[in-house]
C-alpha cells in the first residue's frame, strides 16, 4: 500500500495442468526478493492483495488440480500469508475462506482492512449427461473469517453443453480490480461495471474480455 514492496503470484507450468506455485515479494528500493513455495505440483496462486500495513498478503490458492486444461477440477481457498514469519512454505498461509455451498472461487480480493473479500465464484450443477449442466455464477462479498456471504452483487444461471461453454460461463463473472480501502471495484457482472460501496453501475464495454485496473 505504501509502494515499498511488490508481490507477485507465480505459476510455473509443467506437463498437463500441474503448475508449481510461488509467491515472491520484492523490495522496490533494493530489489531483494523473498520467495514462498508450495511443495509438489498442482497448485496455482492468484490475486495477491496487500493488507493495510504491508505485512499480511491475501491470495487465492487453487490446489488439488486434476484433469485437462479444458475441464480441470480444483479446490479454491482464500489464504492470508504473514510475510514477516520465518517460514517460506506457501502452504503455511492461513485459510480464511472457502467456496460456500460447494462453490468454486474464480478469483478473490481481500479488503485491506481484512474483514471482507470481494469474490467471483461459481457452482456447476451436473446434468443428465457428462459435460452438460448449469453453472450458477455470481460476484459477492464474503465475511472474513469464515466466508459467510454478506452481499450478492450479481448472479446468473447459465446452461452449458460442453467444457468450453462451462469455462466461458464461469469467466463471465470476475473481479478485475479493487481500489481504495476495498470500497471500489471493477467487475464483470457479466458486462463491465463498477462497484462503489455496494452500488453497481454499468460501464462502457472495452471488448470481450477487458483487462483493466484503477
Amino acid at each position: 500500500p505504501d509502494g515499498r514492496q511488490l508481490a507477485a503470484a507465480i505459476q510455473t507450468f509443467t506437463s498437463g495442468v500441474r503448475p508449481r506455485a510461488e509467491i515472491k515479494v520484492v523490495s522496490m528500493r533494493t530489489g531483494a526478493t523473498r520467495t514462498w513455495t508450495a511443495a509438489g505440483k498442482g497448485q496455482l496462486p492468484r490475486d495477491p492483495s496487500w493488507q493495510a500495513g504491508g505485512r499480511y498478503l491475501g491470495f487465492l490458492l487453487w490446489d488439488h488440480i486434476r484433469g485437462p486444461a479444458s475441464s480441470f477440477t480444483a479446490r479454491a481457498q482464500l489464504r492470508l500469508l504473514d510475510t514477516a514469519a520465518a517460514s517460506r512454505d506457501l502452504l503455511s498461509a492461513r485459510v480464511i475462506a472457502t467456496g460456500a455451498d460447494g462453490g468454486f472461487l474464480q478469483n478473490a480480493f481481500l479488503n485491506p482492512g481484512g474483514r471482507s473479500a470481494l469474490v467471483a465464484s461459481s457452482r456447476n450443477i451436473a446434468g443428465s449427461r457428462p459435460g452438460h449442466g448449469t453453472a450458477i455464477v455470481r460476484v459477492q462479498v464474503v465475511r472474513i473469517p469464515g466466508g459467510r456471504v454478506t452481499q450478492v452483487v450479481c448472479r446468473a444461471s447459465v446452461r452449458y453443453r460442453n467444457a468450453r461453454q462451462m469455462n466461458a460461463a464461469d469467466g463471465r463473472f470476475s473481479v478485475l480490480s479493487v481500489a481504495g480501502q476495498g470500497q471500489h471495484a471493477l467487475v464483470l457482472c457479466p458486462s463491465l461495471a463498477r462497484l462503489d460501496a455496494g452500488r453497481l453501475t454499468t460501464l462502457p464495454g472495452l471488448g470481450q474480455l477487458p483487462i483493466v485496473a484503477w
